[in-house]
C-alpha cells in the first residue's frame, strides 16, 4: 500500500509540474488519469485481508 501511495504521490507532482493541458484534450486526460485508483485498490485489498474478530 505504501507504493501505491508513493506513486499517486509522485503522479500528482509530475501533473502539477508539467506543461497547462489545452481546455479540449482535458476529458481524455481525465479519462486515463486517476491517481488515486491504484492506492484505492491497494487499501480495499488490505483491508479484505484483515481478520473479523
Amino acid at each position: 500500500m505504501v507504493h501505491a501511495a508513493e506513486r499517486a504521490g509522485r503522479l500528482i507532482i509530475e501533473t502539477y509540474l508539467a506543461p497547462n493541458t489545452p481546455f479540449v484534450d482535458l476529458p481524455g486526460f481525465l479519462e486515463e488519469m486517476d491517481p488515486l485508483r491504484e492506492f484505492g485498490e491497494a487499501c480495499r485489498r488490505e483491508m479484505h485481508a484483515i481478520p473479523l474478530r
